[in-house]
C-alpha cells in the first residue's frame, strides 16, 4: 500500500504532462486506450476517465468466466449508468486518465490505505470535475487463478471499501 501510493505520487511530482494516466501492473491497455481518452479532456469539466475493464484472456479459468459476468455487470450496466448522470465513485486503476492539476490540488493519492483509486477518484470530483467511462476504452487485467487468490483480492478490495468511505465520512451524511 504505502510503497505503491509512494510511487504513483513520485509520478505525479516528476510529471509535468497535463493529462496522466496510471495502469495497474498487472493490465494491459486496450490498442485504442489513448486514442479514445485524450479527447475527453477538451472538456475543461472532465477530470478523469476510465476504462471497460475485461479479464484477460491468455489464461482461462472458471474464475475469469465468472469474472467476465461480473465486469460485464459492473462496467457495461453500472459504470455507464452512473456515468451518465454523474454518479461515479471509482475508476479502478486498472486504467484511468485523469488531470494532473486536481490531483496535485486534492493531495495525490493517500498513502497507508487501500483504495486510493476510489480515493483519487472521490476527490476530483469534489473539486467539481465529472468522471466519465468510454465504453470504447479497453483494460485488461488478471483475473485470480485459485480460491486463495481470490479471497485475497477480494478481502483487499472489501478493505479498500472501508479506508475510502472512513475517509470521505460526509458521504454517509448525504453531503
Amino acid at each position: 500500500m504505502l510503497f505503491r501510493s509512494a510511487a504513483l505520487n513520485r509520478g505525479l511530482a516528476v510529471t509535468r504532462s497535463e493529462i496522466v494516466v496510471r495502469i495497474d501492473a498487472d493490465c494491459v491497455m486496450g490498442p485504442d486506450a489513448l486514442v479514445y481518452s485524450v479527447p475527453w479532456f477538451r472538456d475543461s469539466g472532465i477530470g478523469s476517465v476510465g476504462a471497460m475493464e475485461e479479464p484477460r484472456t491468455d489464461t482461462v479459468t472458471w474464475f475469469h468466466r465468472l469474472r467476465v459476468l461480473e465486469t460485464t455487470f459492473q462496467f457495461r450496466f453500472a459504470r455507464l449508468g452512473q456515468s451518465v448522470v454523474d454518479g461515479i465513485v471509482v475508476i479502478p486503476g486498472t486504467f484511468t486518465a485523469f488531470r494532473r492539476g486536481p490531483a496535485i490540488i486534492a493531495g495525490g493519492f493517500p498513502q497507508g490505505m487501500n483504495g486510493e483509486d476510489c480515493d483519487l477518484t472521490m476527490q476530483i470530483g469534489r473539486l467539481g470535475y465529472r468522471t466519465v467511462v468510454d465504453p470504447r476504452i479497453r483494460s485488461y487485467e488478471d483475473v485470480p487463478r485459485s480460491a486463495g487468490e481470490f479471497v485475497e483480492q477480494r478481502t483487499r478490495w472489501a478493505r479498500a471499501g472501508f479506508h475510502t468511505f472512513a475517509r470521505h465520512e460526509p458521504l454517509r451524511a448525504g453531503s
